[in-house]
């Protein structure tokens, strides 16, 4: 007999489920049967709110979904099959993608893709739920060829997927598609089923509830629809509408008697303004809201825009901290997520300084999880032979044995000696491999974590087939103890209060397992080779997830605007009204796209919903959402989203038409409720932070700053506070003596870490002071390139030199021959031989061998251009077995600076009048040009410092004048000519990309020793050139004069940094020049955590300071402004003892006398001493208290104000 069948239509809030909960009620009291069938996410939620109306137990009632309820019928009815999770089922599409790869045409290159299985398993189950095949697939005509591709590979796939199954597994849509045959033999008959899921109602449903119209004694099934038919936003119904079309039909085809339940009295909604919302949201045309009470709306709705996502989550939890203390309890609160992903972390961190309960209904993937991370790698160290990368992640998991300390050392170890493969896992110990002393606690570690996986790749190598792989990776868990871990780490949670995640890391372990079940069912004995199985493990922990059920009632409930559900809601918050956030709005990027499911609707196959289709549901979602709130519904937009600006959503602009006497704050608006301490410190924080933002002073925040300065417990997040929001992160200056301490009087070093100090003090601090380094690491840098290629050509030149080779008969073979022998022992050698690790690594060499052969042929007709030739290579000066002192920089308090370091190149030139020239050259493997502000700035001034040195060390080695010709930068990284010309052209170009940067002697015979072109066009230097107009050089040059003051102005710049230096200045200071700052290549930025953006302030090197200006500070003679200061004060105070003297005398003889304001003035302006001495001598104005006090006082000040200068400064 048909079953009798109940359709309640109405509106959202008109009391559709009430209806249901009410006919259950009834027949629990009669001890009758009922299903309830809901959404999968529904279940519990709808348990607890049916107990709460019947007002106890449910004895006869089950609250079941779809699926839930087929597994029950299948229980019942008999199944042989493995039940195979969606998680199985995506592993097992992966195994299908992997080996039908050489079969796909349109995916044969996106297959391999992460998450390509996952849209594969999605089409699948799209195409069960429509019934469609895959023969269906292929038998569409007149569809493009590219189409045709795409549907022909999507019907392989699913074709392998089906036979796969079919007869030993069942998923979750094969499990609800046979219902329509077991539900006849299930405990259903006879049965009062209630269904309240209308989204739920797709084709498929649509089927199973066919069959139940056949075996259950009534049917009762809720719409959302509009009773009028009528209502100006009945469009967004229609979903609904069409369902209840065809059911209506299927129960008068089979003879059902059917009743039609019309709901139109409010239920659910307080207040007419919310009741109006329902009705307008969404209407074509809409009616302004008008009150019946004035402040009906403002206490109803209310719209809040925040500067951003922080102040958008605070303001919240003031409104729900607000509604609480007003008598509302937190389950009767609820909050909406348009972006869960964006939101998630801001809650936490607010709500828990708010003291506010919640639960975050939401799940979280497991790949992310240390037990995730543990996994992958060691089947990677199997798969990959112990990759250093690898190996590295299995012990950062932080589940081996090792300590954290333990694990930091082995990491060091690693990088610093290049260890991979074998040399991981070998027993042997490394000293065997390299010769150095290794630290042998730190080799046992290594080998503490390479034991269980060289198991494990035996264990995983014993068989090819997944059951003997996915026990290998079964007992490397239980070798390391994993269960055992996760145990005690969950009990340590659950002891610091963290309950939540005590839960979700129960389940972790428990996920695992079911994955490893779900493979056992999937492959079984399978053989499956490694690389595949590591690749359907990584789909498989990506497919999984972990969620909890609340752990106390009174809570807020927060979740996505898809996924929540709350039967009902006092007060519901929306944050995140964004644009493309509520509604949401997909994206149009499906394998299937909206164009191809149009053409294969035209071609004749039922298809799922479009993506246009699905925006549109989206207004559903939304309107159903809403309609929980029965007193007040909040919503909220952020105006910045990270750092991008962000529109709200159209809804916003809507809601505020309909209701213009909405209640509308935002950020700025908000006074502080000062419900917790937490609370009000995150207030103040963020009133800091708008304070800074929009430069407005907030006065309520005086209030709240005296009220935490007033707490000793907070004394040091003040300080953090004002650390965060008035950036100063430079320590204090050292002073005198700690710097004494810390350097000494007799500073060595290069000039480079003088160059360092002026790019920035605090980097000098680490780097030189406290001498930290880098963690060494076995990785090939482009400092390590450049040595290389500065050793390359010292081997070079000097051979030529040891050989007194003349360098006009050097031939390109000649250089490519000795080349051949210098090169291939400095490959073996260089960087613990780290050019022959691997093939990229050889090719590596070769290219650097290629450009030193270049380079080299292009500096030999350098100096073959000229008369200059190379005096020596790469030469030592400073050390005590050095062939030259060192340059000596003198500072006060015998404090000396020596500089020391290596001159790449010296050329000599001896003219014909026997004076002796000097060019100094520094070998470059990037662009360096000599620039005048930077050697003023102290950032460039090695260059000179080192002609400076060369020249003093060579004077005393000659009875002939020597002068330096010139000092250069000489580029010697890659070159190449352009393309699509001449040879010889080229050759030309290539050359010219070599020529020296730096500053000349603006000599005439100088520059043609230096290239005999001149005065036409040079391949030797760059920036000088012969003006015809003029009759001179010019570019780059100085007379011999100016080239010696530059050298000077070089010591100069020195000697000031010096100063610097034993001031003990260590200020976070970076320079920036040309847009460049100090901090871009600074290993140390962790350290002193330089931020623009946290309110730091680079210091900007004047860009504008003309060459001109430049020269006017290096011939500015070098005054000492001590002896200055001295003559001026001994000059005020002979001023000031003859001013004394002379108002003594008009004193005596009664005439005009000198104002007391001028001999103030005077002794105040440095002439103190003269004063106070004419006061004792001539006996003047010793009676007067003001001068009695005040003279001595000025000599005091400017006595020490002299010591300071003269001593400290």
């Amino acid at each position: 007999m048909p079953a009798k069948v109940n359709f309640i239509i109405g509106r959202a809030g008109t009391g559709k489920t009430h209806s249901i909960y009410s006919h259950i009620a009834r027949n629990e009291k009669a001890a009758k049967r009922s299903v309830l069938i809901v959404p999968d996410r529904a279940t519990f939620e709808t348990e607890r709110s049916l107990s709460e109306y019947i007002g106890g137990g449910i004895l006869y009632t089950s609250v079941l979904s779809f699926t839930t309820l087929a597994r029950r019928v299948l229980a019942e009815t008999g199944n042989r099959k493995t039940f195979l999770s969606s998680q199985g089922r995506q592993m097992l599409v992966r195994r299908i993608v992997d080996e039908a790869s050489s079969e796909l045409t349109a995916f044969s290159r996106v297959s391999k893709h992460r998450g390509f299985s996952k849209e594969c398993d999605e089409i699948i189950l799209k195409c069960k739920r429509f019934s469609i095949t895959p023969d269906d697939l292929l038998s569409a005509d007149n569809l493009p060829a590219r189409l045709r591709e795409k549907l022909s590979d999507f019907a392989l796939i699913y074709r392998k997927t089906n036979e796969y199954t079919e007869g030993r597994y069942i998923d979750g849509e094969d499990l609800v598609n046979s219902l329509t045959e077991r539900l006849p033999r299930s405990s259903a008959v006879g049965t009062d089923v209630f269904i309240d899921a209308p989204d739920m109602l797709n084709s498929q449903i649509i089927g199973i509830i066919k069959v139940l119209f056949s075996v259950a004694a009534s049917v009762t099934i809720t719409f959302r629809i509009d009773i009028t038919g009528s209502a100006p936003d009945r469009r967004i119904f229609e979903s609904d509408f069409d369902a209840y079309r065809k059911l209506t039909t299927i129960a008068g085809e089979m003879k059902c008697e059917t009743n039609v339940i019309r709901m139109q009295d409010k239920m659910l909604h307080q207040t007419g303004a919310l009741l109006h919302l329902e009705k307008n949201l969404f209407a074509f045309p809409y009616r302004i809201f008008t009150e019946s009470y004035p402040d009906e709306t403002a206490n109803s709705i209310e719209i809040h825009s925040a500067s951003d996502r922080r102040q958008e989550v605070r303001a919240a939890a003031e409104a729900i901290r607000n509604a609480v203390k007003v008598g509302m309890r937190f389950r009767d609160i609820a909050v909406v997520l348009g972006d869960p992903n964006g939101y998630s972390t801001t809650i936490r961190r607010i709500f828990d300084a708010y003291s506010i309960p919640y639960f975050m209904d939401s799940k979280r993937p497991i790949s992310s999880h240390p037990i995730s991370e543990l996994l992958l790698a060691a089947l990677r160290c199997a798969e990959k032979n112990f990759r250093s990368e690898d190996f590295i992640r299995v012990f950062k998991t932080g589940l081996t044995t090792l300590s954290n300390d333990e694990c930091d050392r082995l990491e060091n170890h690693i990088l610093k000696f290049g260890l991979n493969g074998s040399r991981l896992y070998d027993d042997a110990p490394l000293s065997e491999f390299l010769n150095v002393e290794i630290d042998e606690s730190i080799e046992e570690s290594r080998r503490t974590v390479a034991k269980p996986l060289v198991e494990l790749k035996a264990e995983l190598s014993t068989g090819k087939d997944a059951r003997t792989r996915i026990k290998a990776l079964f007992n490397y868990l239980t070798k390391l103890g994993i269960a055992e871990k996760l145990q005690q780490y969950c009990e340590e949670l659950a002891e610091a209060g963290q309950l939540d995640s005590a839960v979700e890391n129960r389940q972790i372990y428990d996920t695992i397992i079911e994955m490893f079940n779900q493979l056992f069912a999937i492959l079984d004995d399978e053989v499956i080779s490694l690389s595949k199985f590591s690749s359907i493990i990584e789909e498989g922990l990506m497919s999984y997830s972990i969620g909890i059920i609340p752990t106390t009632l009174d809570q807020v409930i927060i979740g996505d605007m898809d996924k929540i559900h709350v039967s009902k809601c006092r007060f519901l918050l929306i944050l995140g009204m964004n644009e493309g956030l509520v509604p949401k709005a997909k994206a149009d990027n499906a394998i299937l796209n909206d164009s191809d499911l149009l053409r294969m609707k035209n071609a004749g196959i039922t298809v799922w919903d479009s993506t246009k289709s699905m925006n549109g549901s989206e207004n559903l979602r939304v309107y159903s959402v809403i309609s929980k709130a029965t007193d007040m519904l909040r919503f909220s937009y952020s105006n910045e989203i990270g750092s991008t600006a962000a529109a709200p959503s159209g809804m916003i602009s809507r809601l505020r038409r309909i209701f213009p006497n909405a209640k509308q704050t935002s950020t700025a608006s908000l006074n502080h409720s000062g419900e917790t301490d937490a609370a009000a410190f995150a207030e103040l924080a963020s009133g800091i932070r708008n304070m800074i933002d929009s430069g407005e002073i907030n006065e309520s925040l005086n209030s709240l700053y005296s009220h935490f300065s007033g707490s000793e417990s907070y004394f040091s997040r003040l300080d953090t506070l004002d650390k965060m929001f008035f950036n100063d992160n430079s320590p204090a200056a050292l002073g005198s003596e700690t710097t004494m301490r810390l350097y000494g009087r007799q500073l060595m070093g290069t000039a480079t870490r003088l160059e360092t100090f002026n790019q920035c003090p605090f980097r000098y601090l680490i780097q030189f002071g406290m001498r930290l380094k880098e963690r060494p690491q076995r990785t090939e840098k482009a400092n390590d390139r450049g040595s290389f290629i500065h050793e390359a050509f010292d081997k070079l030149i000097k051979e030529y030199l040891n050989s007194d080779c003349d360098f006009s008969t050097i031939s390109a073979a000649d250089i490519h021959e000795k080349l051949e022998r210098i090169l291939p022992p400095m490959m073996i050698e260089h960087n613990n031989g780290i050019l022959l690790d691997s093939a990229r690594m050889r090719a590596e060499f070769q290219r650097i061998a290629e450009l030193v052969e270049t380079a080299a042929l292009a500096v030999v007709k350098q100096i073959n251009a000229g008369k200059f030739r190379p005096f020596a290579s790469e030469v030592n000066f400073g050390h005590d077995n050095d062939a030259y002192p060192p340059l000596r920089i003198q500072a006060e308090n015998g404090v000396t600076y020596s500089i020391t370091g290596i001159a790449d190149r010296v050329d000599k030139y001896v003219s014909p009048s026997n004076e002796e020239f000097i060019r100094i050259i520094d070998y470059k493997t990037y662009g360096q040009t000599f620039d005048y502000t930077e050697l003023a700035n102290g950032l460039r001034i090695q260059l000179p410092l080192y002609a400076s040195a060369m020249q003093n060390a060579m004077r005393k080695e000659t009875n002939n004048p020597l002068f330096t010709a010139g000092m250069y930068y000489l580029h010697i990284g890659d070159a190449q000519a352009s393309e699509g010309i001449s040879e010889d052209k080229a050759e030309t170009e290539i050359q010219r990309s070599f020529r020296m940067n730096g500053l000349t002697l603006n000599d005439e015979n100088i520059l043609e020793a230096i290239d005999s072109a001149f005065p036409g066009s040079s391949d030797v230097l760059y920036g000088v050139r012969y003006s015809k107009k003029d009759g001179m050089f010019k570019g780059s040059l100085a007379d011999e004069d100016e080239m010696e003051e530059t050298l000077e102005f070089a010591k100069k710049i020195a000697g000031k940094t010096l100063r610097a230096i034993m001031r003990g200045r260590i200020e976070v200071s970076p320079t920036e020049y040309h847009g460049k700052t100090a901090c871009k290549y600074c290993p140390y930025i962790s350290i002193c955590c330089f931020d623009t953006t946290a309110g730091c302030r680079v210091r900007l090197t004047p860009i504008n300071s003309s060459e001109e200006k430049i020269n006017e500070r290096i011939k500015m003679p070098n005054f000492n402004y001590k002896i200055i200061i001295v003559i001026y004060m001994v000059i005020m105070s002979i001023i000031g003892f003859a001013s004394m003297g002379i108002d003594k005398k008009r004193a005596i003889n009664k005439k005009w006398r000198t104002p007391e304001k001028t001999l103030f003035i005077i002794a105040f302006l440095g002439g103190a001493a003269g004063s106070v001495l004419g006061m004792r001598i001539f006996k003047h104005k010793t009676k007067h208290m003001k001068f009695v006090i005040f003279m001595p006082l000025f000599l005091v000040l400017q006595i020490a104000a002299l010591l300071f200068i003269c001593i400290v400064y």
